[in-house]
C-alpha cells in the first residue's frame, strides 16, 4: 500500500478512535462502530449482536444481511478467551468478539459473497474492535478517555508515529515510535520534538512541521539505516496537531542500490564484450606476426629480442583482455577440473596494477604440486577478488602503504588459500557479524554488506568453508578451504605436440585482412595449401569449388557470419562439420558461449599463438 493510502487510513482510524473515546454512552460507541463497518466493508453483509443481562444468547441489534446474522447465530460463544482478537477468514466470514473488562459484551460478523478476505481486512477489523473495546472499558471505569484509547489503538499500527502539537511538544506516540528512538513513551510525552528526534533529522523534519507544509515525504539517515518521513495535519486546520509517520526503508533502499549496481555491471559487461572483440582482432595480428617472424630462420639476431618484447607485451595485453572477459561473464560457468595456481595468478594479475596505484603490494605464494580441483573457476575467482578488495579498502582507510598476501598450500586432499593483509584489523565486536547479509563496517556508499555473505555461500556450495583466522591491529587473515576430489591429481600442463601432417588443404575465413595475411603466410610456411575468404558468403563459394581438410572460421563477420556459414554447411555438407575450427575474439556474450558449447568444435580464442594453432591442427589430423 502506498504512503498516501496509508496516511488516509490512519487518519480515519484516528478520527474513529477519538470519536468512540468521546462518546458518552455504550450505545453511541456501538453506533459509531456500525458506521465504520459500513465504510470499511461497503460491499459486505455486516451484523452486530450484544449480550443482554442474564442472557446467554446475544441479540442482533444491527444487520445488513442474512449471511452475517447467520454467522453470529452459529457462533454464539464468540472467540473464547480472546479479549480483542478476531478469527481469521473462515470461508468468506470475519468474526470478532467484544470482551469488555472480562465480560462478553457482543459479537461482530462481516460476510462477503465475493473474494476471500485479505490479511489487511483482518487487521482493520482487529483495530476497529480494539478501539471499540477500549472505549467501552473506559466508559465502564472512568468515562471517556480519548488519549488512552488513541494510545491502545495506534499500538496495533506497525508504522512508527507520533503527534506534535503547534507548540512543538510531542503529545502521543505509539510503541513502534518509542522502539525506534529507544525511549519509553512516558519519557517522550510533552517533550519538545527537537529533543525527541535524532539530531541528524532535525534539519529535515523542521520544515515538515510547519502548519502550511504541503510537500511530500522526505528521507533521513540514522546509523546506516534510511527512513521515509511524512507529516500530515490531524484536521487540516491551522495550528492543529501534526502526525509524523516514519517508515524504515533501509531494506528497500539497499535492494534498489543492488539493482542499480547490477544494471551497471550488466552494461559494463556489454561494453567489455565490444571492446574486447575490437582489441582481440589487432592483438591477434600482432601476436601472430611476432610468432611468425620469430620462427623464421632468416631473421637477423639483432631483431629477435625486439620481436620477443613485442610478442610478450602483446600477449600481456591479450591476457588482460581475457581476464576482463572472464570476470565480466554474467552467467556462471561449468564446474570443471581447474588448476588453482593458474587461477590465482590470473586473478592477481587482473588486480595488480590497480593495487599498485593505491600503494598496495600484492604477493602470491603458491606451494608446488597442488592438485587440480573440480570447481566453478569464475565463482572462486569472485571470492578471491572480494577478499582482496576488502583488504585493500581496509588498508586505504588506515591511510598507510600496505601489503596483501595470497598463499595457497595443500590441505587434506584439497587446497587452503589464505588472504592476509597488514591493515588495521576488524573490531572484536564486529567479527561475529561479518558474514551476515547486509552487515558492513564500511562507510555509506562504499559497500553493500553482501560480499562476504555471497563468498561464504559460494565456498559452501563447493563443499568447503571460509573463515576469519585472525584479526588485530597488525592485519587480518581469511582462509578458504576447498576439498579435493577422489580422483584428484596434480595439474601438469600438457606439452604441445609438434607433429602436424603436411600438405593440408586449409581454408581461413576472417574479415580482418591482417589476420588473413599472417595466417596465410604461416600455414604456407608450414607446408600447407591455403586459401582465404573475407566472409561466410565467399567461404561457401570456396567450399563449393574446392575440397578442404581444415576450415578455420571467425564467428562475427559481415555479409554472412561464421555461425551462418556453419549452419549452412551443417544442412548442405554435413561431412565437413568435423573439419571446422572456430576462432573468435568475443567469448563473453551468452549466445556465443551457448553456440560454442552446443557444437563442441575446437575454438581458437583470439589472440592465439602459433603453438595453439598447431595443437588444433593436431586434433583434426591423424
Amino acid at each position: 500500500m502506498d504512503t498516501k493510502a496509508t496516511v488516509q487510513e490512519l487518519r480515519r482510524i484516528a478520527e474513529f478512535s477519538r470519536a468512540v473515546a468521546a462518546a458518552a454512552a455504550p450505545a453511541a460507541v456501538i453506533d459509531l462502530l456500525w458506521q465504520q463497518l459500513a465504510g470499511w466493508y461497503p460491499t459486505c453483509e455486516r451484523a452486530i449482536a450484544l449480550y443482554q443481562e442474564d442472557s446467554a444468547d446475544p441479540e442482533i441489534i444491527h444487520t445488513s444481511g442474512p449471511g452475517a446474522s447467520l454467522a453470529i447465530e452459529q457462533n454464539t460463544g464468540g472467540i473464547r478467551g480472546a479479549a480483542t482478537g478476531i478469527s481469521g477468514p473462515q470461508g468468506t466470514v470475519l468474526e470478532g468478539s467484544l470482551v469488555v473488562l472480562g465480560r462478553r459484551h457482543g459479537l461482530v460478523a462481516v460476510a462477503s459473497s465475493g473474494p476471500r478476505f485479505t490479511p489487511h481486512d483482518v487487521d482493520v477489523l482487529d483495530i476497529l474492535l480494539t478501539a471499540t473495546v477500549n472505549a467501552l472499558a473506559n466508559l465502564g471505569r472512568h468515562g471517556a478517555s480519548g488519549e488512552a484509547t488513541w494510545d491502545l489503538t495506534v499500538d496495533a499500527v506497525p508504522t512508527a508515529l507520533c503527534t506534535v502539537a503547534a507548540d512543538g511538544c510531542v503529545h502521543l506516540a505509539n510503541r513502534a515510535f518509542a522502539d525506534l528512538i529507544g525511549r519509553s513513551r512516558s519519557s517522550i510525552a510533552e517533550e519538545h520534538w527537537t529533543t525527541v528526534f535524532p539530531q541528524a533529522w532535525l534539519a529535515t523534519l523542521g520544515p515538515m512541521l510547519e502548519a502550511d507544509y504541503r510537500g511530500g515525504s522526505r528521507t533521513a539517515d540514522d546509523g546506516g539505516r534510511r527512513f521515509n518521513i511524512r507529516t500530515v495535519s490531524v484536521d487540516d486546520a491551522a495550528g492543529s496537531d501534526r502526525i509524523v509517520l516514519i517508515e524504515d526503508h533501509t531494506e528497500q533502499y539497499r535492494l534498489q542500490e543492488q539493482l542499480v549496481q547490477s544494471e551497471k555491471m550488466s552494461a559494463m559487461g556489454q561494453l567489455i564484450a565490444g571492446v574486447a572483440h575490437d582489441l582481440n582482432n589487432p592483438l591477434a595480428s600482432v601476436v601472430g606476426f611476432a610468432d611468425y617472424l620469430l620462427e623464421s630462420s632468416s631473421l637477423a639476431d639483432q631483431h629477435r629480442e625486439p620481436l620477443r618484447v613485442i610478442q610478450q607485451e602483446a600477449e600481456r595485453a591479450a591476457n588482460i583482455v581475457k581476464n576482463l572477459l572472464t570476470f565480466a561473464r554474467k552467467h556462471q560457468g561449468p564446474w570443471r577440473p581447474t588448476a588453482v595456481p593458474k587461477l590465482l595468478k590470473v586473478t592477481s594479475e587482473l588486480m595488480r596494477n590497480d593495487l599498485a596505484s593505491r600503494s598496495i603490494e600484492l604477493i602470491v605464494d603458491i606451494e608446488p604440486g597442488l592438485p587440480e580441483l573440480d570447481i566453478e573457476p569464475t565463482r572462486i575467482q569472485q571470492v578471491i577478488v572480494n577478499l582482496v578488495t576488502n583488504a585493500a579498502q581496509a588498508i586505504e582507510a588506515a591511510e598507510r602503504a600496505g601489503r596483501i598476501l595470497i598463499r595457497a598450500r595443500k590441505w587434506t586432499d584439497g587446497i587452503a588459500i589464505d588472504v592476509s593483509d597488514n591493515g588495521p584489523g576488524i573490531a572484536q565486536a564486529e567479527r561475529d557479524k561479518i558474514f551476515d547479509p547486509f552487515y558492513t563496517t564500511k562507510p555509506e556508499g562504499t559497500g553493500t554488506g553482501l560480499g562476504l555473505s555471497i563468498s561464504q555461500g559460494i565456498i559452501k556450495e563447493h563443499g568447503g568453508r571460509i573463515s576469519l583466522v585472525g584479526s588485530g591491529p597488525h592485519g587480518t587473515m581469511f582462509r578458504i578451504e576447498l576439498p579435493g576430489t577422489s580422483a584428484g591429481h596434480t595439474a601438469e600442463p600438457a606439452p604441445a605436440s609438434e607433429k602436424v601432417a603436411a600438405n593440408l588443404r586449409i581454408l581461413v575465413v576472417d574479415d580482418e585482412p591482417h589476420i588473413l595475411h599472417y595466417m596465410h603466410a604461416t600455414l604456407e610456411g608450414w607446408g600447407h595449401s591455403v586459401k582465404v575468404a573475407h566472409d561466410g558468403a565467399r567461404a561457401l563459394q570456396q567450399v563449393a569449388d574446392d575440397e578442404f581438410d581444415v576450415i578455420i572460421t571467425d564467428l562475427r563477420m559481415p555479409n554472412a557470419s561464421g555461425r551462418e556459414f556453419y549452419e549452412t554447411l551443417k544442412r548442405d555438407r554435413p561431412e565437413l562439420i568435423k573439419r571446422i575450427v572456430f576462432s573468435t575474439g568475443d567469448t563473453v556474450r551468452d549466445d556465443t558461449l551457448e553456440f560454442l558449447e552446443a557444437q563442441g568444435r575446437p575454438c581458437l580464442q583470439k589472440p592465439f599463438s602459433l603453438v595453439e594453432l598447431r595443437q588444433v591442427l593436431c586434433q583434426l589430423t591423424p
